[in-house]
């Protein structure tokens, strides 16, 4: 009992010790040197590069005129292309117009679509598929998956319900 209180208590004092140092970390001046640990870099004077001896003291200096551009940019603000977009808008709005002409076209098309004929359905369990006739495929689907432009939604003991972006069926077994 004695030994875990004295494990308990040196936990504690290291934790404390720990949070201590994690706080203040390298402003404790009972840990910071006073020696400052001087990292120099030398390079070679340019007219003396054979001789090795004589060593001048390079200081790394940020050097503003490095990063600055030598020509503003040309269109900051993008503007051509706010004006192109501009003069279209004002032009017409044929652009909304063929827009709303195609989607009435792909309306129109999605209508036509052929329907999936129901051959039957097979129940397994709990899960069932529906054996459907697309084109010239015979198609094993559960719930979910798509046939041609058609999902199944649902599968029940003699029919299975179908649905397309605008529209749903419910086919059933003859």
């Amino acid at each position: 009992m004695k030994l875990k209180k004295i494990w308990i208590w040196s936990a504690i004092i290291a934790a404390v010790v720990l949070t201590i140092l994690g706080m203040y970390g390298e402003d404790l001046s009972l840990l910071k040197r006073n020696e400052k640990t001087e990292e120099t870099s030398y390079a070679y004077e340019s007219g003396n590069m054979e001789n090795s001896d004589s060593k001048a003291e390079v200081e790394k200096v940020y050097d503003a005129g490095m990063y600055l551009r030598s020509k503003p940019l040309k269109d900051p603000f993008h503007s051509e292309g706010i004006a192109k977009i501009d003069a279209e808008m004002k032009n017409g709005m044929n652009v909304k117009n063929t827009q709303t002409a195609n989607l009435k076209y792909e309306h129109k098309e999605r209508k036509n679509t052929p329907v999936p004929d129901l051959y039957g359905v097979a129940a397994l369990g709990n899960s069932r598929k529906a054996l459907l006739s697309y084109g010239s495929n015979t198609i094993n689907a559960k719930e979910g998956d798509r046939v041609g432009d058609w999902t199944v939604v649902s599968i029940g003991d003699k029919t299975v319900e179908l649905a397309n972006n605008s529209e749903r069926k419910i086919l059933e077994l003859k």
